[in-house]
């Protein structure tokens, strides 16, 4: 009999990295549901190995278990693991809404703010309003974080707004940057290269400083959505917009 999170989440493959972490992975696609069943399975090996496991880190498809020395990623150990993995149900009661947090962001999607949204508009045939409207009304899921500190990745845009990175990156992204990339959208926690769209500017802060070091506020399997502010809302929030060409300020 083949278990409920095998049929629908087969793995790939499994392997000892080196001696203190071990690699899951299961397909190359993006899809909410089997970055759902990782954070899943993350919490539930956490739960199961709390005294060897120094900390799990989840992607769009694989997972990193990272071990508390002197355990050693021996075959019995990832044997062990792969199999705790395997009996991680979907299925099984509260799997979609346990410890989902839901984040509702402020956006000022002014052209001013919006570096790209010109281009995107040319691209897309929409106009500035439909691409506003189609980026807000879309709920988007953590999939990971990386690249920066506090640097989430959110999927999955709408297909309408799938649109390619810049061939060439801008050398400075503000922070508070909103920006898109094919299936995925984003907001920069700080300012730094980047070849993602700009379509907006958000005064929301991705890192919790009463951490150390700093906690991103955007956690994996999180839910955000993201909502239109006037220019003068945003600056009340205390936002300060941030224009091509004095990016090198900041």
């Amino acid at each position: 009999m083949v278990d409920s999170s095998q049929r629908h989440f087969p793995l790939r493959s499994v392997e000892a990295v080196n001696e203190t972490s071990v690699l899951f992975v299961w397909t190359d696609m993006i899809d909410s549901n089997l970055n759902r069943y990782i954070q899943q399975v993350r919490r539930s090996l956490t739960e199961q190995n709390g005294t060897i496991i120094d900390d799990i880190v989840c992607a769009y498809s694989s997972l990193m278990v990272y071990l508390k020395p002197p355990s050693i990623a021996t075959a019995t150990l990832v044997e062990r693991l792969k199999q705790q993995v395997m009996g991680c149900d979907p299925q099984q009661s509260g799997f979609s809404t346990r410890s989902i947090r839901h984040h509702r962001i402020p956006v000022y999607y002014g052209e001013d703010a919006g570096w790209d949204l010109a281009d995107i508009s040319q691209q897309t045939g929409m106009t500035i309003e439909q691409i506003i409207s189609c980026h807000t009304n879309t709920s988007y899921q953590v999939f990971a974080n990386g690249f920066l500190p506090g640097f989430a990745y959110l999927g999955v845009v709408n297909q309408q707004l799938q649109l390619p990175r810049k061939k060439t990156p801008r050398t400075a992204i503000p922070s508070g940057g909103v920006a898109i990339a094919e299936q995925q959208t984003a907001i920069y926690p700080s300012t730094s290269p980047g070849g993602w769209l700009i379509i907006g500017q958000t005064p929301f802060q991705l890192l919790d400083y009463r951490d150390c070091p700093a906690k991103p506020i955007l956690q994996g399997g999180d839910q955000v959505s993201f909502y239109s502010v006037t220019k003068q809302q945003f600056e009340q929030l205390g936002g300060r917009v941030c224009l091509v060409d004095d990016t090198h300020h900041r």
